[in-house]
């Protein structure tokens, strides 16, 4: 099989946040890279990188050095990326506080008090335009993301403000196996 540079992808990934997720065992569909619904969420730096990492547990028995078997023992699905633009509107849903908008500001309270607080999840689509053909894109979807990442909000006088953004998807149990955590999908 030849080498085939021109499939090296390099580009940015767009994101948006609060999409409607497809029906289980479908792929979202999207016109130019851009879902359906959802808020987009903005500018961005540096790499965005969605992961997921299987952790397997091996299998030993007293009668060799090695592994007999492996089995799956949880699954992690993560996208990281570097937002740039201050858009709290955009990324409120990962603030488990209460937010607060008017017309001159988007702000978020934090210190919850007492008692149990709910952690908010959102469904996060990304994709990335191609390089050898700008019809087709790398798509991906988490159904339900959470913010695994503090809020350290960058600012002085030779840089420029951003926030780096862990989000991590749970189970959406409405789903039907093996569908229930994210897709991802390279189109050809």
């Amino acid at each position: 099989m030849p080498f085939r540079p021109e499939k090296i992808q390099v580009g940015p990934a767009n994101l948006w946040v609060g999409v409607t997720n497809p029906s289980s065992l479908s792929f979202i569909s999207h016109t130019a890279g851009v879902p359906g619904d959802g808020t987009l969420i903005g500018l961005t730096d540096d790499s965005t990188t969605y992961s997921y990492t299987p952790k397997r547990t091996k299998i030993m028995a007293e009668q060799f050095y090695g592994p007999v078997g492996v089995f799956l023992e949880e699954e992690d699905v993560m996208l990281e990326f570097m937002a740039k633009e201050s858009q709290l509107a955009a990324l409120q849903p990962f603030f488990d506080s209460q937010m607060s908008s008017a017309a001159g500001y988007d702000g978020v309270f934090i210190g919850t008090g007492s008692g149990a607080l709910p952690v908010r999840t959102q469904s996060v689509f990304f994709s990335q335009r191609h390089l050898d053909d700008a019809t087709k894109y790398t798509i991906g979807l988490i159904y339900k993301a959470y913010c695994d990442s503090p809020f350290p909000y960058t600012m002085g006088r030779t840089k420029q403000s951003a926030w780096k953004v862990t989000l991590r998807a749970i189970v959406d149990v409405s789903r039907t196996s093996p569908d229930t955590m994210s897709q991802f999908k390279v189109e050809k």
